[in-house]
C-alpha cells in the first residue's frame, strides 16, 4: 500500500512536522496524531510538501520542494526540485541549469539513457534559505534560495 503523508513546517515551533494534511481556506495543518489529543499544527502554507514514496542515496525521505543533486555521466553536478505535474500526473525533478528551468522526468529509470531517484541526495528544500558553494578548478557554482519560504531557487556559475 502506498503511503500518503505531508510534512511542513510549524508556525508556532518552527520544526517540520510530518503526518496528514487539512487545508482549510487558506491555512494548511499537519495531524500527527490524533485531532482528539491535540495533535492538530499549523504549518507555513508554503512549506508543505508531499512525500513522493522514494528515498534519496542517504535513505532519506523524498518530499516536492526538497532541493537535490547527484552527477551526470559526464561528472557534472546536476542541481533542481522535486514537483508533481497535474498534468503527467508523476513526480519529477525540474533542473536548474545556468539558471534555466527544465523537466527531467526519472520515470525513464532503467533504460540507460538517466538516472534514478536513488541517485539523487537531498541538500534543502525551497523554504528555507541557504547557500551552497561548488568550487571546481575551473569554475565556481553558488545555489541558493535567496529569501525565506520564497519558493524560489537559483543557480549561478563562475
Amino acid at each position: 500500500m502506498k503511503i500518503i503523508k505531508f510534512r511542513g513546517k510549524s508556525k508556532v515551533l518552527k520544526t517540520w512536522m510530518y503526518g496528514s494534511l487539512i487545508v482549510d481556506g487558506e491555512k494548511k495543518y499537519i495531524v500527527t496524531k490524533r485531532i482528539s489529543t491535540g495533535g492538530l499544527d499549523e504549518v507555513i502554507p508554503k512549506s508543505v510538501g508531499q512525500f513522493i514514496g522514494l528515498c534519496d542515496k542517504n535513505n532519506k525521505e523524498l518530499y516536492t520542494g526538497d532541493i537535490v543533486v547527484w552527477i551526470s555521466s559526464w561528472g557534472e553536478k546536476i542541481f533542481g526540485y522535486i514537483r508533481y505535474s497535474e498534468r503527467r500526473a508523476r513526480f519529477y525533478v525540474d533542473l536548474l541549469k545556468g539558471g534555466i528551468q527544465t523537466f527531467y522526468d526519472f520515470s525513464r529509470e532503467g533504460d540507460g539513457t538517466c538516472f534514478g531517484w536513488s541517485d539523487l541526495e537531498i541538500i534543502g528544500n525551497r523554504t528555507e534559505t541557504f547557500k551552497i558553494v561548488i568550487k571546481t578548478k575551473t569554475s565556481k557554482i553558488v545555489v541558493k534560495n535567496k529569501s525565506h519560504h520564497s519558493g524560489f531557487l537559483t543557480l549561478t556559475s563562475n
